[in-house]
């Protein structure tokens, strides 16, 4: 997820992502501001996150850079002002479905992570593929 100087939502949602009854995911704060004090101390005190500088302002830079740092095979982006229900991460994917926001990791011959399309991505059920919000 992406944030930029809004540290109660922040805090909002990481303490609703923290409820999520997905098994196995990851979650990666990329602050759009780091040159601003406060996020990465937040981002400390839920120890299943990770904080991830980006000084290139612009979601596209951010989301980009969250992509890179993450290590899972399915990659779910939500924006900070937003509250996920309990159960947002186990129903991404139901099968046959599209799911805004969620991409695929594949890997291009030089290396780099690649995302594509929600409706290319399989369904995690059963496949044991690691989440990433």
């Amino acid at each position: 997820m992406c944030t930029f100087q809004r540290d109660a939502a922040l805090r909002r949602i990481l303490g609703a992502l923290d409820q999520q009854r997905y098994g196995d995911f990851e979650i990666v704060v990329v602050d759009n501001a780091p040159e601003q004090p406060g996020t990465s101390g937040i981002v400390e005190r839920f120890g299943r996150a990770k904080y991830v500088p980006e000084p290139k302002r612009g979601t596209h830079y951010a989301r980009n850079a969250g992509i890179r740092r993450t290590r899972g095979e399915i990659v779910a982006l939500i924006d900070d002002d937003r509250i996920p229900h309990p159960r947002w991460a186990q129903g991404l994917l139901p099968a046959g479905t599209d799911a805004a926001g969620v991409v695929r990791r594949d890997h291009r011959p030089d290396g780099l992570p690649a995302a594509s399309a929600a409706r290319e991505a399989p369904s995690p059920s059963g496949s044991g593929k690691k989440l990433c919000a």
